[in-house]
């Protein structure tokens, strides 16, 4: 007799979105069906989403539900309601706000009396979903990067849906699964508790001391962009690139221009400037690098410090004399800075602005320390042994051996305490195992960003693996 799974019969709500994300889920839901006969149904947050399942097939498995297109404007608002809600699901309106705000200069422009009725109209319907639907499980690819999608996984969960949100990990070529707003991803807590308490087999050291010691000598990205590139036809490019109008026209708005056209021209325009600095042999340094905004890395991860030049000033105070504070700009961040932002980094006479080309993997070596909100220079500062202080919610503030600072006040003192550590080497070798065995093979791009290869028989079968592994490690099944 087959052992029933708690995704047997259950009720599955995928969400859309843009790049192709659509089709993936419709796909998705296409393999849980067949194997575990979900029941599944689909939301649109976007203009033009629910055409886009549709013509992905999704009707054959489930209702489409088209969330509708609130606006902005001035109406009655119940206070009442909106301070109700904020309790009931654990946020705060205006932080949420931030998360969505940067993405458009007009957002920024609108008031209070603007953006409170329209986010009541969309809590309102949300709860209506989810009291309708009741949702066992919400499957997601990607980052919960805008407001919509945060307050949607606040209500899910406390409404008792499980949050499966698919992306990319930090080993090459795989995925994890997380099921938080903070990336802390549960399967790695878990393993990295049993690890420790256990300890790990020989097979399991052995295959974490091989992870460190080939990411030393290669020095890798911790994620690839993709698992296949999949090589198209002319008549496969001509279909895809005839896409692009269409898909303008459904979501009713233009694309930046500016990311495309104008920034990879400035970039190098001010990568050749005397803006940045080159590192200085010999000088000791706390390695600082800058995030590129606005994502969720700040945003939503590390919210309390989104004005990076204002944390900047506060670690510089910090430092003991005889120590520079290096920030590094983003490879693609240089021309979505704001005005001033430069200034105020450059006016801190024991801080060096270092150009975007230099060599991360230099500088996490050379480093007496490392100061992150969120990057992944976090974690490839773990890997060799640099100490870390940690600025927002990210997955290494799991390892007991990186500092999160909660205090702003307590960072000089901290400092002192982690400038020129060497980690313990046993113990990264424990976290570097854990983190090994939460990661799945295959690839979260977006199909969209990858001409499709995410879409592939055999990646959707390793998506299909992980989700069951994970469902079966949490939830018993």
């Amino acid at each position: 007799m087959k052992q029933k799974n708690s995704l047997d019969l259950a009720r599955v709500m995928f969400l859309g979105g843009p790049n192709g994300r659509n089709e993936l889920m419709v796909l998705l839901a296409e393999i849980l069906k067949e194997k575990y006969q979900i029941k599944p149904s689909f939301v649109s947050f976007s203009p033009g989403d629910a055409t886009l399942f549709e013509e992905a097939g999704a009707k054959n498995f489930g209702p489409i539900i088209d969330l509708p297109f609130f606006t902005f404007g001035n109406r009655p608002i119940d206070v009442n309601y909106l301070q109700m809600v904020e309790k009931k699901y654990g946020f705060r309106i205006w932080s949420s706000w931030q998360i969505t705000a940067p993405r458009k200069k007009k957002r920024l422009k609108l008031r209070d009396e603007e953006i409170l009725p329209w986010l009541e109209d969309l809590i309102k319907k949300f709860e209506e979903y989810m009291d309708e639907h009741k949702p066992e499980y919400l499957i997601y690819q990607g980052i919960a990067a805008s407001i919509q999608v945060e307050l949607f996984y606040r209500i899910a969960q406390k409404k008792g849906c499980r949050i499966l949100q698919i992306t990319n990990g930090r080993v090459r070529d795989r995925i994890i699964i997380d099921d938080s707003l903070t990336d802390t991803w549960p399967l790695l807590v878990k393993r990295y508790n049993e690890f420790k308490n256990n300890g790990l087999t020989p097979e399991q050291k052995k295959k974490a001391e091989e992870f460190i010691s080939d990411f030393r000598l290669h020095k890798p990205k911790p994620s690839s962009p993709v698992t296949v590139v999949v090589k198209e036809t002319v008549g496969q490019k001509i279909t895809r690139l005839m896409k692009y109008p269409r898909m303008l026209y459904l979501r009713k708005r233009l694309p930046s221009l500016g990311p495309i056209l104008w920034w990879p021209i400035t970039d190098k325009i001010l990568e050749k400037s005397s803006l940045f600095e080159n590192p200085v042999q010999g000088e000791k340094f706390v390695f600082f690098p800058l995030h590129y905004q606005p994502e969720a890395s700040t945003s939503l991860w590390g919210k309390w410090h989104v004005d990076q030049p204002c944390l900047i000033e506060k670690i510089s105070k910090a430092l003991p004399a005889g120590y520079k504070l290096y920030v590094k700009e983003h490879t693609h961040g240089a021309s979505g800075r704001p005005k001033g932002f430069y200034q105020k980094i450059k006016g801190l006479p024991n801080v060096r602005l270092i150009r975007p080309t230099a060599k991360t993997f230099d500088l996490i070596q050379k480093s007496s320390l490392i100061a992150t909100i969120t990057g992944t220079v976090g974690w490839e500062g773990i890997i060799f042994q640099k100490p870390v202080l940690c600025f927002g919610d990210i997955f290494y503030n799991v390892f007991e051996e990186v500092k999160r600072v909660s205090n702003i006040e307590e960072l000089p003192e901290l400092i002192d305490t982690y400038l020129e550590k060497t980690l313990d080497y046993d113990k990264v070798v424990v976290f570097v195992a854990a983190i090994l065995h939460s990661h799945f093979l295959g690839s979260a791009v977006c199909p969209g960003e990858c001409r499709g290869s995410t879409l592939r028989k055999e990646n959707l079968e390793c998506i299909l693996t992980a989700i069951e592994q994970h469902v079966n490690e949490l939830y018993g099944g």
